[in-house]
């Protein structure tokens, strides 16, 4: 548990939201001793950290999973921002303006990847390649996301 929180303050993350995937198996704790932990170990820490006060745990939506619950997220930005029919790429949504104050506004891209991977297993995104030659970094790694 002190590891886990030392990392979470080192690295300025004191009020950040992040996923039991992102903590296992994320890019911001690939260099860490808890990257990859089992996660039924993880998990009881974070309860154990829970009962003394220092860290909130969310549960999922009951039957779901944060993928889904984050997904769920992403879709109501696009719908209260007018953007059902726009065209993003994944830069945008991690790093855009316009998500600035959102929950996923700079959220670990391997987490990124896994919910825009289930919302268009559900039909609700469609992942497009940008265009070859184009500039990938600007196209948020060659994926392109029409809502």
């Amino acid at each position: 548990g002190k590891l886990l929180l030392a990392f979470v303050h080192d690295n300025g993350l004191d009020d950040a939201v992040m996923t039991v995937y992102e903590i296992r198996e994320g890019d911001a704790t690939a260099r860490t001793e808890f990257h990859l932990i089992d996660k039924t170990v993880l998990l009881k820490t974070l309860k154990v950290l829970e009962e003394q006060g220092k860290v909130v745990v969310l549960e999922a939506e009951e039957g779901g999973d944060s993928d889904a619950a984050g997904g769920k997220l992403l879709l109501a930005f696009v719908h209260d921002n007018g953007l059902d029919d726009a065209v993003m790429t994944v830069y945008e949504i991690r790093e855009g303006d316009a998500t600035a104050r959102t929950e996923f506004h700079l959220i670990d891209k391997t987490v990124l990847l896994k919910t825009l991977k289930v919302l268009e297993e559900q039909g609700k995104v469609v992942v497009l390649e940008a265009e070859e030659g184009g500039d990938s970094d600007a196209a948020g790694g060659k994926l392109l996301l029409a809502f």
